[in-house]
């Protein structure tokens, strides 16, 4: 039997490679998305950051585990999901995370 679920979501661990020095560094946070029609997402082009930036504002639901430089703990908030935006590698992950909650897509051998 499928339960029609009219609002599904998911969260999910989105894993960043947050560029530093010569190379990245890899941190985490957990993000909660709202699951939504196809239009919103698909065509969306990695590299047209305003169409990205308006796909994650529909399907980002909220972040939890974001802290500042003092490791101090940030709520989430529509300003810190702005400035969160700004960053490429920030949205990448982000998308990579969506993409991959809604199919399942899971790293194997």
């Amino acid at each position: 039997m499928f339960k029609i679920d009219e609002n599904p979501s998911f969260t999910r661990t989105v894993k960043v490679n947050v560029p530093k020095g010569e190379g990245h560094e890899q941190q985490t946070f957990k993000a909660t998305f709202n699951v939504v029609d196809d239009e919103v997402v698909d065509g969306v082009a990695l590299n047209d950051s305003a169409n990205v930036k308006a796909a994650l504002r529909e399907v980002l639901a909220g972040m939890e585990d974001l802290v500042n430089t003092a490791g101090e703990a940030i709520p989430y908030s529509e300003e810190i999901r702005e400035h969160m935006l700004k960053r490429p590698y920030v949205r990448l992950a982000l998308i990579a995370a969506y993409y991959s909650g809604v199919t399942d897509n899971r790293s194997g051998n």
